[in-house]
């Protein structure tokens, strides 16, 4: 079984105005944010609120993989129609995690010209990951804070 690890609130929103201060530090002109529900939400929520940014729109995906091949398929919930029209350019994406890789890619070729922050990687500095603020190992089984039974 893999090691948890398990990130509390405290943490994750110390991280999340972490990232916030790396993408402001960046002067990107930012038209808005495209969350990646349903992990995003919280970090968008803080970034949203540091950066004052009110535009956001949201990227509900699922993603099913075979574990054998890596192959994923995508049932798309819903789509950020203003930042598609744009190709992404000006947007900014936000999500909790990347881990395999693949929704951030699929997810940029959607939005190829946007700038993609997470709060953790699975993999350092993967090409689809514009910042980050803590990597860890595939091995590492992370619980966020919404998943913990109280």
């Amino acid at each position: 079984m893999s090691e948890k690890i398990y990130i509390s609130w405290e943490q994750f929103f110390k991280d999340s105005k972490e990232l916030s201060q790396k993408i402001k530090d960046m002067n990107l002109d930012i038209k808005g944010i495209v969350c990646i529900t349903r992990g995003g939400l919280a970090p968008t929520s803080v970034v949203s609120s540091e950066l004052n940014i009110r535009k956001i729109e949201t990227f509900s995906i699922k993603t099913y993989s075979d574990s054998m091949d890596r192959e994923s398929s995508y049932e798309i919930l819903s789509t950020p129609i203003e930042a598609i029209k744009d190709k992404g350019l000006g947007w900014i994406i936000i999500d909790e995690l990347v881990d395999t890789g693949n929704t951030a890619e699929y997810i940029l070729e959607q939005l190829p010209l946007a700038k993609f922050f997470v709060l953790y990687s699975k993999i350092p500095n993967h090409k689809s990951i514009t910042k980050y603020i803590r990597d860890f190992d595939k091995s590492i089984w992370l619980c966020f804070p919404w998943e913990l039974e109280v």
